[in-house]
């Protein structure tokens, strides 16, 4: 499954020009101006969670699917006309809780993380403070990225599994997806953010 990940940052770049147009616990902000410190648990550019993703509604309920393109395999969802899209799933430790949460992030805000990586180096080495600018329901929210000092030895943060037939992005092979078009309502709209579903959250995740 390793193979449908978009690592480094010319493979990022691609995709985001191609295709641009589970339980959790899922990290927000909710209002204007309001911070949250956290620390993420991934390093480098390749270390980062990034899928072309499907977003698809199955069983009354909105679910990411991992495209097959990536891996040089014919999609079915693809050939469905079903458009994919470029996600990205960030790991956090958000300290307003102490727990570590999932950040699912879209085309947008992917420079912004890059740009964290190439300055500062490994995102993981130190807290950041991340700053909304945006009311709820705001399309243009804007998040903006404030570095704190380094962290001396700095302890890994386990990341759960992104993808998967239990995971939060669904992997399905070829025969699968087929059925799965059987499944889904190809007429629903494919909006960005998936709701939570079994974490006990509603709200979208962004």
């Amino acid at each position: 499954m390793s193979d449908l990940r978009i690592t480094g940052i010319d493979a990022i770049k691609e995709a985001m020009d191609k295709y641009s147009s589970s339980s959790a616990n899922f990290f927000s902000i909710q209002n204007d101006e309001e911070i949250a410190k956290v620390r993420f648990a991934h390093g480098d550019d390749k270390d980062l969670d990034i899928f072309v993703v499907h977003k698809v509604k199955l069983a009354g309920k909105d679910r990411y699917v991992a495209c097959l393109a990536p891996a040089k395999t014919a999609c079915p969802l693809c050939q469905a006309g079903h458009k994919p899209t470029v996600r990205m799933f960030l790991t956090v430790l958000d300290t307003r809780d102490n727990k570590k949460k999932l950040w699912d992030r879209g085309k947008n805000e992917i420079p912004n993380i890059l740009g964290l990586i190439t300055r500062y180096g490994r995102l993981d080495n130190r807290y950041y403070e991340i700053q909304r600018h945006g009311k709820k329901g705001d399309k243009e929210t804007k998040y903006q990225f404030f570095p704190l000092d380094p962290i001396p030895n700095p302890e890994p943060i386990e990341r759960d599994p992104i993808i998967g037939e239990a995971a939060f992005v669904m992997h399905k092979d070829q025969e699968e997806m087929k059925q799965l078009l059987q499944e889904i309502d190809l007429s629903a709209p494919t909006g960005y953010g998936v709701q939570a579903q079994s974490s006990g959250q509603t709200g979208k995740m962004f």
